[in-house]
């Protein structure tokens, strides 16, 4: 879940990026989102943090930031985060990311490396079976973990598809309308998935995620 500081962390990111210059967050945020920002803006960024936990939960708010200066500028604010363009570029931007990935070595390890990160060690070394099949079953605001990791570019569909093959990962009604890519080329990516099954098995039991 996404807290008001989060999202506002990330659109000062995505401006001092823009601009070319270091952000600061004030020290005391609930001070600065009650006293000091307008009454106005206050709503926009409350309202922008509950579409990104409901929503626009597969979108990144650190890319969809950066879509917004991309496309007004420096006029880019609080009021233009619901302006469509931005959405749109958005979406134009993450189908363009999803359709060139390519299967590697370092794409997989980036995936395993990514998931340890995320389970860290204690539920790693804590969990009955293996770490990765309880990834496969995790869910956040109701969405299953690895897809929301997908639809963020956090993973590749590659170790999707590998963990769909393997059938640790089981889709629901509701994941498969987000996975229209993975979906309507499932054989030609699981293809090339085989080529490398072993090497994946084998890292992620490496990483202690299969057991």
């Amino acid at each position: 879940m996404y807290e008001i500081v989060d999202i506002y962390t990330s659109f000062r990111r995505s401006q001092g990026g823009f601009n070319n210059r270091p952000y600061r967050i004030p020290k005391d945020f609930n001070k600065f989102l009650f006293e000091t920002m307008s009454e106005k803006n206050r709503e926009y960024l409350t309202y922008a943090t509950k579409n990104f936990n409901t929503k626009w939960r597969h979108i990144d708010p650190n890319r969809f930031f950066d879509c917004g200066f991309e496309v007004f500028g420096k006029n880019f604010s609080y009021i233009r985060f619901f302006d469509r363009k931005v959405l749109n570029l958005y979406i134009e931007r993450d189908k363009n990311l999803k359709r060139k990935q390519k299967l590697s070595r370092e794409a997989i390890i980036d995936d395993i490396n990514f998931i340890k990160r995320y389970l860290g060690k204690g539920m790693i070394e804590q969990v009955k079976g293996s770490p990765l099949i309880n990834y496969c079953c995790l869910e956040e605001n109701g969405q299953l973990v690895p897809i929301r990791h997908y639809l963020l570019n956090r993973v590749s569909r590659y170790i999707i598809v590998w963990m769909i093959d393997r059938g640790y990962l089981k889709l629901r009604d509701g994941d498969r309308e987000l996975l229209p890519l993975i979906l309507e080329n499932y054989r030609e990516y699981l293809d090339e998935v085989k080529s490398m099954d072993k090497f994946i098995g084998d890292l992620a039991y490496s990483h202690r995620l299969l057991r």
